[in-house]
């Protein structure tokens, strides 16, 4: 059997390549990361007055510094500090910065250097401290910012006054349904993590191609059952959501153009036994 080390593919220039080898502007995985985090609406997407910036701070922070502390057996702490004081309103409508058609890296840093406007008037007060990522998160009224996003690159205001070595900015979808985990998932593009998602029970067959970056096919998922609706006649937008090998379903995967046949022989007490057959 070959040392593990060989089977390791190293990291690209892809963005957030899923190689392996650490990128030195990364935020570290273990230790303490700290972050601030500051809340914003807009012109057309005002905060109503009930809405508490507390309330959403409360919705955003403990519980994703509670998961990361659990998963990883306490070697990670997340330590964001939030201002609540109120909502900064952001020098442009909401509508205007376009979020649904995809931001390149140029408008996502002019999206923030704006938040740091509206939260120092303009240079009139100082910018946050400088930290490790710079959180900033929208009210909960705003159906023109559905996705969260996390940048790949430092932030400094106008000025020059350097912020936080990352930032992540929060649409509406942590309100409707992620909840804290949206913090989770941007804080590990921080990371340099590529995208990574829930799978159903089973023996999930993927390929890997550091070339590609993350969102672009870098892990693709081979689906044991083709050509299916997926795990029912609602779940048509979902077709790979019953992808995986099972005992209960489809037992064996084959790739004829790579000659490898991969068959699930057992998944006693979850642990799986498996055959690959190469021809």
């Amino acid at each position: 059997m070959a040392a593990a080390t060989t089977c390791k593919l190293p990291r690209t220039d892809a963005h957030f390549s899923v190689g392996h080898g650490f990128q030195d502007d990364c935020i570290s995985g273990t230790g303490t990361i700290q972050g601030y985090m500051i809340f914003v609406d807009f012109s057309d997407a005002q905060s109503p007055a009930s809405e508490s910036v507390k309330d959403l701070r409360d919705l955003l922070v403990p519980g994703a510094a509670k998961w990361y502390q659990t998963a990883s057996y306490g070697q990670l702490e997340l330590n964001i500090t939030a201002d609540t004081s109120k909502f900064y309103r952001m020098p442009k409508s909401a509508a205007s910065y376009r979020w649904e058609e995809g931001f390149s890296a140029e408008q996502h840093l002019s999206y923030i250097q704006d938040a740091l406007d509206a939260y120092t008037s303009n240079g009139a007060r100082a910018p946050p401290a400088e930290t490790d990522i710079l959180y900033i998160a929208t009210t909960r009224n705003n159906d023109k910012m559905t996705r969260s996003l996390g940048s790949s690159f430092s932030v400094s205001t106008r000025n020059g006054k350097l912020v936080s070595r990352r930032a992540v900015t929060f649409g509406a979808d942590p309100y409707i349904s992620w909840g804290y985990k949206a913090v989770n998932h941007e804080t590990g593009h921080s990371m340099c993590l590529p995208d990574y998602y829930p799978n159903t029970p089973g023996v999930l067959l993927y390929t890997v191609d550091t070339t590609l970056a993350t969102s672009e096919g870098s892990i693709k998922v081979l689906d044991a059952t083709p050509g299916s609706n997926g795990c029912g006649d609602d779940n048509g937008a979902k077709p790979l959501n019953d992808g995986t090998l099972s005992m209960n379903g489809k037992k064996s995967f084959e790739d004829s153009d790579w000659g490898v046949k991969v068959t699930l022989i057992d998944d006693k007490n979850d642990q799986f036994s498996i055959e690959v057959q190469y021809s």
